[in-house]
């Protein structure tokens, strides 16, 4: 129930308060969509998305809230086959979960959220740095298991495109 109403004020709220700063009402609202979502994983912890942010942050020093967005949409994509995946996006209003992810890629680059890693020409070692810098214990709280060919496709499609 947090997590879903921490989305709806995301989904409603953060377009308004990238576009319109001053809007004390938009600010409002994220700033309760950040502590209810929180509040969402404070028991269950996170999962795939922040164990690929750590290395994005320490590394290339990519904000953690950024890193966490840069592969929010591919782990919505992964972890379709779960079903509380599928139960949020429908309770979002998406008719699929890819919709949702879709939705959240196009509202990253709305608000001028990197959407790759291009900037950083990564090579072939770099992507290998990040894949095993993913190997954290929020790895292991994800829905569906991600192992290292998952983590490479991820990385290997954010080298220089959005995925």
């Amino acid at each position: 129930a947090l997590a879903l109403q921490a989305a709806k004020n995301v989904f409603s709220y953060l377009p308004r308060a990238y576009h319109h700063p001053d809007d004390k009402e938009a600010r409002e609202k994220m700033c309760e969509a950040s502590l209810i979502a929180g509040l969402s994983f404070s028991l269950p912890k996170t999962t795939a998305v922040h164990a690929c942010s750590f290395p994005l942050t320490n590394i290339y020093g990519i904000p953690h809230g950024e890193a966490c967005g840069l592969a929010l949409d591919f782990f919505v994509r992964i972890n379709a086959a779960d079903t509380r995946t599928r139960a949020l996006a429908e309770s979002l209003g998406f008719p699929a979960v890819d919709d949702f992810a879709d939705a959240i890629a196009a509202l990253k680059k709305e608000i001028g959220l990197r959407t790759d890693l291009a900037e950083f020409s990564l090579t072939d070692t770099d992507t290998e740095r990040l894949v095993q810098g993913s190997h954290h214990p929020n790895l292991l709280n994800n829905p569906v298991e991600i192992g290292d060919d998952v983590l490479r496709r991820l990385y290997g499609g954010l080298r220089c495109r959005t995925l």
